[in-house]
């Protein structure tokens, strides 16, 4: 069983093949996303599990990228994505080059939200398996952690609160720290 974990940088996953732009201890594979793609190392349909957290942002070329994970992915196989919430990645603009909102994937499983540009390029689609707003960063032993703990209860209750604070409470709660998304690929 094949997985990967694009963009390990220092998170070395036993079991998976590490792979991150700059050698370090633990990369299995040096590979610049936007100088090539995964298919010129992964067969299509080989891998069980992609995991990226905080790299697709950093890409200009994102999407080509993401295609890339559809098509090495096994059927009924897991993408798993962590990126910054559009609303605090301002505060980084000069290294990301794209920012992600609540429905940035909605086009590979809403009919009615289909992003066209790219479904032109692959007839993969995805089935949610659970999104999550992660408001803040906070140590464990804080009363931020409590607070955060509560506020994302409250935000992920279920499909329509993560709506609502994603397009309107947002900006009044200060933005959120990252988006968690986990997909199965359908074929």
């Amino acid at each position: 069983m094949k997985k990967i974990n694009f963009g390990c940088g220092e998170d070395i996953r036993n079991g998976w093949v590490n792979i991150d732009k700059f050698k370090g201890k633990g990369v299995d594979l040096v590979f610049d996303a936007e100088k090539e793609s995964l298919l010129n190392h992964f067969e299509e349909n080989s891998i069980e599990e992609v995991f990226t957290a905080h790299t697709l942002e950093h890409l200009f070329n994102a999407d080509d990228v993401f295609l890339d994970f559809l098509k090495i992915i096994k059927p009924d196989g897991i993408l798993e994505i962590k990126v910054p919430h559009y609303m605090r990645a301002k505060n980084h603009l000069i290294l990301h080059k794209r920012t992600f909102s609540l429905n940035s994937f909605t086009g590979f499983y809403k009919k009615k939200q289909s992003s066209k540009s790219l479904q032109i390029k692959t007839q993969q689609r995805l089935k949610e398996m659970s999104v999550e707003l992660h408001w803040m960063n906070s140590p464990s032993n804080s009363i931020l952690h409590t607070i955060n703990v509560v506020m994302e209860a409250i935000i992920n209750m279920n499909r329509a609160s993560k709506d609502f604070f994603d397009s309107y409470l947002g900006y009044y709660i200060g933005g959120f720290y990252e988006i968690h998304y986990k997909f199965k690929v359908v074929k």
